[in-house]
């Protein structure tokens, strides 16, 4: 059965570097696969329902071996103590996540494309239906471009920054209503678009 095992374990990680780290890791998953087994047959199974049922409690065991090898490189924070914490960037604003919720780099580049096509797309309606049309002063124009910014952050996940902004904008009149519901309109279609080209990537 030890041999089982252990020729079981060495193509589950067929293609690891063959480290001392993964040699060890091995032989303490065979130990306890072991007698894992050998509790099960005493229970009543066979051997071979035995060795199924010990393997099925590994769960993905390639993939917490690869980040538990990810995060004992030098320098590296484990994952469990990754904290976002407030920051300011000139572009950016304030960032603050309140979850803690780690982005990996995939989410991120889609993030800065939807907040950027937001921006631009704001811009260029601004541009579009004249100055005057929508900012009615010049007052309202600082308002209106307050609100685009504040977008603009709510979206690259600068959420306690971006959401302050679009209120100041909105409380002190954010241009004419006709380029409000617009910009929503733009920002929907985008968030809808976004919405779908991620589902379509997990499935």
């Amino acid at each position: 059965m030890n041999s089982r095992i252990r020729r079981h374990l060495d193509s589950i990680f067929r293609g690891f570097e063959d480290t001392q780290r993964l040699r060890d890791f091995k032989e303490e998953l065979a130990t306890n696969l072991a007698e894992k087994v050998a509790d099960l047959q005493a229970s009543g199974l066979d051997e071979d329902t035995a060795f199924r049922e010990a393997i099925a409690t590994l769960g993905d065991i390639r993939a917490a071996y690869a980040q538990g090898e990810e995060e004992s490189r030098p320098g590296s924070v484990p994952r469990a103590s990754k904290v976002r914490k407030t920051s300011f960037d000139p572009l950016e604003g304030v960032s603050f996540d309140p979850f803690n919720k780690e982005k990996d780099k995939d989410e991120e580049e889609e993030r800065s494309r939807l907040a950027w096509g937001v921006f631009l797309s704001g811009l260029a309606v601004y541009l579009y239906l004249g100055f005057n049309n929508i900012a009615g002063g010049f007052g309202s124009w600082w308002m209106l471009a307050l609100f685009f910014y504040g977008v603009y952050v709510l979206l690259r996940g600068g959420f306690g920054c971006g959401t302050v902004l679009i209120l100041v904008a909105v409380l002190f009149h954010v241009g004419s209503k006709r380029s409000l519901l617009l910009f929503l309109a733009i920002v929907g279609v985008a968030m809808v678009i976004t919405s779908l080209v991620k589902k379509g990537r997990r499935t």
